[in-house]
């Protein structure tokens, strides 16, 4: 049996291991079948790194769980009470099983005659742990290690929007210093300073404004993968007379009709992403943080404060006539912006 090579970054609290120090996502871990000093370790937040409390006298691995009581069960005892109602398996077999279908083979002569009409039935016994031969590395100290949170955006899957959502994950997230991917072991990297790229940021928020845009007060002009537009509703004091042809785009005599619209609209937010910078549109930047926890506040302030700039109900001010507007409040009243 290989030695077990353990790398451990230590705290005031105990010790978090690993002997997956890459975290490849081709290659496991071995340490959740293991006990240290008896006991089995913790699961942390990372993916392959566990927590112990002590420095490791002890390492076990897990060998096997024994078949304990086996034996023969009559099926029907009722419809055939003259026969034995079980049987000890070694009593029956010519070779001790040690799988659940080894009972299928290998019964004495006698016992094959009536075998159908018995069914194999075993118990587990307790784990078996072999000694495993190991080396605890120790390669950082520090007092303690935070905690992560979830880190979940709904996005569109592709830049069709009809065609579904996913999540964006921690795995979206990069590293501000590509330095940090080679020296922090996984399970620090989210305590580094991070970012999420200008594309991901744009899906981010055209999902998050799709979403939660109220549709009184704000209306969505442009929505593409590649540019996304949001113009406020104005509500005017008085309504507002225009006049269209009925029959502009026919051969016919001119229909003309008048109509009346009750608000105006006003681009309030636009966007396009890095590198695609479509036409005159503003490249949005990457969300940044001190590290995932910051990051993901930013984000989440982001969101907050736009969905409330665009869900603000606004009317024109009704002494400037429209070189002004007001803030519509509940119950009719209106603060002058």
């Amino acid at each position: 049996m290989d030695k077990l090579i353990l790398i451990a970054i230590k705290t005031d609290k105990g010790y978090y291991i690993t002997d997956n120090i890459k975290n490849d996502r081709y290659y496991g871990t071995q340490l959740k079948g293991m006990r240290f000093d008896g006991k089995i370790p913790l699961a942390t937040f990372q993916e392959h790194w566990f927590f112990i409390e002590e420095t490791p006298k002890k390492v076990e691995r897990e060998k096997n769980r024994p078949y304990i009581n086996q034996r023969f069960e009559l099926k029907t005892p009722e419809t055939f009470p003259k026969l034995k109602k079980t049987y000890i398996a070694k009593e029956v077999m010519l070779k001790e099983p040690c799988s659940e279908n080894d009972y299928t083979r290998e019964v004495t002569e006698e016992f094959q005659k009536i075998k159908s009409l018995y069914e194999y039935k075993y118990e587990r016994g307790e784990m078996i742990y072999d000694s495993q031969e190991f080396e605890f590395v120790v390669i950082a100290e520090m007092k303690d290690i935070p905690g992560k949170e979830s880190f979940k955006y709904e996005v569109y899957k592709t830049k069709w929007a009809h065609e579904g959502t996913t999540n964006l994950h921690e795995k979206d997230i990069i590293l501000l210093k590509e330095i940090d991917n080679i020296i922090v072991p996984p399970i620090l990297k989210h305590t580094r300073e991070c970012f999420i790229n200008s594309h991901d940021t744009y899906r981010i928020i055209r999902c998050y404004v799709k979403k939660n845009i109220d549709l009184e007060v704000a209306e969505i002009t442009s929505d593409y993968g590649f540019c996304f537009a949001v113009s406020k509703k104005i509500a005017l004091i008085e309504n507002e007379k225009y006049t269209i042809d009925k029959n502009l785009f026919t051969k016919r005599k001119p229909k003309l009709e008048t109509r009346y619209r009750s608000n105006r609209e006003v681009k309030i937010f636009e966007m396009t992403w890095s590198p695609e910078c479509y036409n005159t549109y503003t490249p949005v930047k990457g969300f940044k943080g001190k590290n995932e926890k910051d990051l993901k506040n930013n984000v989440d302030k982001y969101l907050k404060d736009l969905i409330t700039k665009i869900n603000e109900p606004l009317v024109d001010c009704p002494h400037c006539k429209g070189l002004g507007v007001i803030l519509q409040e509940e119950g009719g009243k209106s603060d002058e912006k």
